[in-house]
């Protein structure tokens, strides 16, 4: 969370290090560099049905919560827009598919959650959310930004993972040893958002019950 601020300083308490501020550089390094991550972000674990939006609506509605508890009022009326977008567009894009978000949408979901998270003091709980996207990344740099997140079709609609597993979509059709159906690995990827973002809720009420 950030700290109490004063004009062109801001202060974030880290774990194990203590208070950091950065002063100017916020505005000037940290924000263009959080915007852009979770812009690329939010575009690297994608290529799936429902994927992408369904990772973002887990996403801003748990922002939306906390954003609400916090009595963020801006941050609320900014998430409930993209919110019923989002629900509108998963409608069509679910599988099968009749509409594909491409790099529009997933850019702009990713710089709308990191713009959420920053304008209602949730830079910490905005990280969190991206957990997936983390590992996401490490498995993608182990194949130099090459891999792609999906997966090779079989004679009974399911997905086998590539021999080498460059993306968690690949971890996950592992895990279903190559039966699951594409709807089913989306579904997968989904309740681990979900639990990512349950993990964060507790984290935020914890937090704010220590507070009192």
């Amino acid at each position: 969370m950030v700290l109490p601020q004063t004009i062109g300083s801001v202060g974030f308490d880290l774990p194990f290090i203590g208070v950091v501020s950065f002063g100017i550089w916020y505005s000037l390094l940290v924000v263009p560099i959080a915007i852009t991550g979770a812009s690329n972000a939010a575009n690297m674990l994608a290529g799936l049905n429902g994927l992408e939006v369904g990772l973002g609506l887990i996403s801003t509605t748990t922002l939306l919560l906390i954003a609400f508890w916090q009595g963020e009022m801006e941050v609320v009326f900014l998430l409930l827009g993209i919110i019923g977008a989002f629900l509108a567009f998963l409608r069509f894009n679910w599988f099968p598919a009749q509409v594909f978000p491409g790099d529009a949408l997933t850019l702009m979901m990713g710089a709308t959650i990191a713009a959420a998270s920053i304008i209602g003091n949730m830079e910490k709980i905005g990280l969190m959310l991206f957990a997936l996207y983390f590992i996401e990344l490490v498995l993608k740099a182990r194949s130099k930004m090459q891999a792609q997140s999906f997966g090779i079709p079989q004679h009974d609609g399911g997905l086998k993972a590539p021999e080498k597993i460059g993306s968690l979509t690949h971890v996950v059709m592992r895990w279903g040893k190559g039966k699951w159906n594409e709807k089913q690995i989306v579904q997968v990827l989904l309740v681990l958002q979900l639990v990512v973002a349950f993990g964060v809720i507790a984290y935020y009420r914890l937090n704010a019950m220590m507070l009192f």
